[in-house]
């Protein structure tokens, strides 16, 4: 099994492991004058990330910046580690991360509470990252590749209010995170149909700032999507325009759905019903694997629209 791939303009896709699903998360390195690194996963990644470096003949040295979009344990658990073993690295991370990423003690907790027994294998080490190495992100920021090339900096809330996308100024290309939602490479690989349903997983979905999102992203006439869950697409304007379609769905009929039915299973079961559904309509196969990754993402999908309908009912 390969645990990278070049896709364009020295971009190479590297394969994070999110638990024990495979072609789930994915992790980026940009090569050149500068190696950057974008999305870290949790800690249990980074030996493949290692792997694919000295595969790559690219020392842990040699790793100028590493970048992650929002600090959810899945896009930047590890970077800790990591960072430990880059030593030279600079950790790029949203202002309101940075607190987070050098005193990780919430996080932990945090996801203790959530995955209790399987913490340790999911994301066992979380380590602090020193103030020193860290510079924070903000809007309109920009980091200079070497030979010309640059990542420019956008702030992209809606799933996280500490969330941040980097434009490509080479490939034309977004380094999306989360924001432009969950891009389905099996589906895209088996059937040619680029298929992205937005991510509304807790705990900060808020279809306002998702929608001013994908408006942001279509005007930078982006060529390509880098997403970390998961894979690269080409038909970046198209694909984004029609998975923002789907906010209205997530944010008006699944919560007036949930108001009548209060439950995480007929939540989960609805919107895959609908997902399902809409994928057989537009004749788009889909086998078990998708079915089952397309519930995984539905469940997290329900508990954000969950955590979104109560904040609606304390204001």
């Amino acid at each position: 099994m390969s645990f990278y791939k070049l896709l364009r303009n020295n971009i190479f896709q590297l394969a994070l492991v999110p638990g024990n699903l495979q072609n789930r998360a994915a992790g980026y390195l940009i090569r050149g004058p500068k190696n950057i690194l974008i999305e870290t996963g949790a800690s249990p990644s980074n030996s493949t990330i290692l792997s694919t470096l000295k595969t790559l003949e690219i020392s842990p040295e040699a790793i100028d910046a590493i970048i992650v979009t929002h600090i959810h344990l899945d896009h930047a658990g590890g970077a800790g580690l990591l960072m430990q073993q880059c030593p030279r690295a600079t950790l790029l991370v949203h202002p309101r991360g940075r607190k987070h990423l050098s005193d990780p003690a919430k996080l932990i907790d945090g996801a203790k509470q959530v995955y209790q027994d399987d913490f340790d294998r999911l994301f066992d080490p979380i380590l602090p990252i020193p103030e020193e190495r860290i510079q924070t992100i903000s809007d309109g920021d920009t980091l200079d590749l070497g030979g010309g090339r640059q990542l420019q900096f956008y702030e992209a809330f809606g799933h996280a209010r500490h969330h941040i996308i980097a434009f490509d100024s080479e490939s034309r290309g977004i380094f999306s995170g989360d924001i432009a939602g969950v891009f389905h490479d099996r589906i895209h690989d088996r059937t040619g149909q680029p298929i992205s349903f937005p991510n509304t997983a807790p705990t900060q979905f808020d279809p306002e700032e998702m929608n001013a999102s994908y408006d942001l992203m279509m005007s930078l006439q982006p060529q390509c999507i880098f997403y970390t869950h998961f894979g690269m697409v080409n038909q970046a304007v198209d694909v984004l325009k029609a998975a923002k379609v789907w906010i209205p769905f997530f944010s008006e009929t699944c919560v007036a759905y949930y108001q009548k039915n209060p439950s995480l299973d007929k939540l989960t079961a609805f919107i895959q019903k609908k997902t399902v559904a809409y994928l057989e309509n537009e004749n788009i196969p889909v086998d078990a694997v998708d079915i089952k990754n397309l519930e995984f993402d539905n469940r997290l999908n329900a508990q954000g629209i969950i955590a979104y309908e109560q904040r609606l009912q304390k204001k």
